[in-house]
């Protein structure tokens, strides 16, 4: 009867992992507004009603799709902890142009600004959190840019830590759209060039 139990709540477990998975690829590409329920289904190969058994509505997917980013990005922050602040940058910048090479996926946050407009507020403050959790790391790795004595690290000596940060993430989410609206994907490399330079 418990291994029974068990058994349930994993395969729950699963099929809620799958539809977050699911939904996080509808949401990269199709944006909030473009995120069916049926569709969403079909692709899991379960029925619509048995999505609202996981989640009450489709709020509720999209704040566990960027709740799941937002763990992602910290998981995939860890990993690159030991690295020296240019390759940290490095790696963030690579992070991004990997998400538009694996489909013409962006970000959730790119992915979601165009129709900001329309979404709940509780969804908006799902997403601001999560920019602010990028923001925050960028910042940091602007103040250990900031002590290194490489001139290479200009940008991130002329500007405030905060600005540098907003000003990376900037450049790196309008590198996203511009390459996905052309399908070209140098036209991030060209972007995200000058952020670069000289970083070793």
């Amino acid at each position: 009867m418990e291994a029974t139990a068990e058994l349930t709540r994993k395969r729950s477990a699963d099929t809620r992992d799958n539809i977050v998975r699911t939904a996080r690829r509808l949401l990269l590409t199709h944006a909030y507004l473009g995120l069916n329920f049926q569709e969403l289904a079909d692709l899991i190969g379960i029925r619509k009603a048995s999505l609202y058994h996981h989640f009450p509505s489709k709020l509720a997917v999209g704040q566990a799709v960027v709740d799941d980013s937002a763990r992602r990005f910290q998981r995939w922050a860890d990993t690159i902890a030991d690295l020296s602040a240019p390759r940290q940058l490095q790696a963030y910048v690579q992070m991004l142009r990997d998400a538009l090479a694996a489909g013409g996926m962006v970000c959730p946050i790119g992915a979601t600004a165009g129709e900001w407009g329309s979404l709940e507020p509780a969804l908006q403050d799902t997403i601001k959190r999560f920019h602010r959790l990028q923001l925050d790391w960028l910042e940091s790795l602007a103040e250990r840019l900031r002590a290194r004595q490489n001139p290479a690290s200009a940008g991130a000596k002329t500007l405030s830590p905060r600005a540098w940060a907003v000003h990376i993430n900037a450049t790196c989410q309008g590198a996203l759209l511009n390459a996905r609206m052309h399908g070209d994907i140098e036209l991030y490399d060209l972007s995200v060039a000058p952020l670069l330079e000289g970083k070793s």
